[in-house]
């Protein structure tokens, strides 16, 4: 886990806010921002949308949604 990426997390989200390193959301999130395509701190906490996706919001406007059928992926950006 990276330190910064957790101090982001947080000074964003709240400090109590859990951060999972091991997170599919979180996963591909960094791996974007690896290749240079940085997509902004998280503006929103996992959001359920009770149906079997959860999605978290971007400060790009981007969201990552995770489902069990399609794991993680960019659905806005």
């Amino acid at each position: 886990m990276s330190s910064i990426d957790h101090l982001i997390w947080q000074s964003v989200l709240g400090a109590d806010t859990p951060f999972n390193p091991d997170a599919a959301i979180y996963k591909l999130w960094r791996s974007y921002r690896d290749d240079d395509h940085f997509l902004g701190a998280p503006i929103t906490l996992e959001q359920d949308l009770g149906d079997g996706r959860v999605q978290q919001a971007f400060a790009s406007g981007a969201v990552i949604e995770w489902s069990a059928e399609n794991g993680a992926r960019l659905v806005s950006s």
